[in-house]
């Protein structure tokens, strides 16, 4: 594939950047660059080459779903500077009004 001004102006509009005359040649060099890289890799054999989605084996690190006692509200509580009845009172954030 040859890596055309046309080519470099399409990427330009779609990654929305503005690239100068000198830039646009740097881009050119570095596209070409990479597909000379990627035909590098094309012609690898990897006839017998395990397919794999990851570098490392992940199984499920997630526990079972059971259910469990919760946590003391009241020993919870206890820490609370301020509570409001079965709650913790903290500050309003917001003003009524939107203002």
């Amino acid at each position: 594939m040859e890596i055309t001004n046309e080519l470099v102006d399409k990427l330009e509009a779609l990654a929305k950047i503005s690239l100068n005359s000198d830039e646009k040649e740097q881009v050119k060099a570095q596209l070409g660059e990479l597909l000379e890289y990627m035909d590098i890799l094309t012609e690898l054999d990897i006839d017998g080459a395990e397919d794999y989605r990851r570098a490392q084996k992940v199984n499920n690190v997630l526990r079972s779903d059971e259910v469990q006692p919760s946590c003391d509200r009241e020993l919870i509580l206890q820490n609370a500077p301020e509570r409001s009845g079965a709650f913790f009172a903290v500050p309003k954030a917001v003003e009524e009004g939107g203002k």
